[in-house]
């Protein structure tokens, strides 16, 4: 997963990125709580990190998207209401 949240970010243009502040996980970060700002920002933390992601059922269908997603390894959730 790592290696190709790499690769995405390298084919997307992102051919040096500078990580500031990365001491503070290097002994032990179990979970990372983010409010992702664009698609780089996923990757870019899977690729320090190689957390897995929660994302709703529907991103598994979308073209591409859903394949990256899940090579990534994402869990998906079903949001919809039980009545």
């Amino acid at each position: 997963a790592q290696m190709t949240a790499r690769g995405l970010l390298f084919v997307a243009g992102f051919l040096h990125i500078e990580v500031r502040h990365a001491e503070d996980c290097e002994t032990f970060c179990p979970v990372v709580v983010a409010n992702h700002s664009s698609w780089a920002d996923i990757l870019v933390l899977t690729w320090l990190h190689c957390p897995s992601f929660v994302a709703k059922r529907s991103v598994q269908r979308v073209p591409l998207i859903g394949a990256i997603a899940t090579r990534l390894q994402g869990f998906y959730v079903d949001r919809a209401e039980d009545n």
